[in-house]
């Protein structure tokens, strides 16, 4: 391994230490807490090192965002050739139960991102934008004819369903069983697809 490939990797993992101590902190005291001072402190560098990876702490703040729909994105590469035979209603589906199951697992950097996305000085992502695309030309082929302005109000209406269901499913998820959940996340998808219909 070459110097400058050493080097990249060092970087990479301390720009990670970062993320995930950004992300701890948020976790228990809330992203209002988060100081560019309190994350120093919690890596044991000094300020002056962060400020070398984010331009300041709404850019952290984007990258925790852009982190969480990387990890979307590729999880949607493995399974879009498979998905390529299906139907737009079929993938929408897919869609669905692959955003309500991994938040199930994630449930903390879910609930995190939900929020981070809500602040006003909020910076879309290559990554967002990559996943909400497939996402957004899905629902397109769904709906068949349907002009830009339609297609956009009804997009952004049907991301805001579906984070309120799987944000109010997280919630409850300690009272249900997986059946419970199945049969919740099943009907949700139902009422979805037959809505586009």
């Amino acid at each position: 391994m070459s110097i400058s490939e050493r080097k990249q990797r060092e970087r990479l993992i301390l720009q990670e230490k970062i993320l995930t101590a950004a992300f701890e902190i948020i976790t228990q005291q809330g992203y209002e807490s988060l100081t560019i001072r309190a994350l120093a402190d919690k890596i044991e560098y000094s300020p002056r090192t962060i400020y070398l990876y984010f331009k300041d702490k709404d850019g952290l703040l984007d990258a925790l965002v852009e982190k969480g729909y990387q990890a979307t994105w590729q999880q949607m590469q493995k399974s879009r050739e498979a998905l390529s035979q299906l139907s737009a209603h079929q993938k929408i589906a897919h869609q669905i139960e692959a955003h309500v199951r991994t938040a199930l697992q994630h449930k903390n950097q879910y609930v995190v991102v939900l929020q981070l996305l809500r602040r006003p000085s909020f910076s879309v992502g290559q990554f967002q934008q990559q996943v909400e695309q497939v996402g957004k030309s899905d629902f397109a082929s769904a709906l068949k004819l349907c002009d830009e302005a339609c297609l956009t109000l009804l997009w952004e209406s049907f991301l805001s369903s579906l984070r309120g269901f799987t944000l109010q499913l997280i919630q409850e998820s300690d009272q249900l069983t997986q059946d419970q959940i199945t049969v919740c996340l099943d009907r949700y998808k139902s009422m979805v697809i037959n809505g586009l219909k």
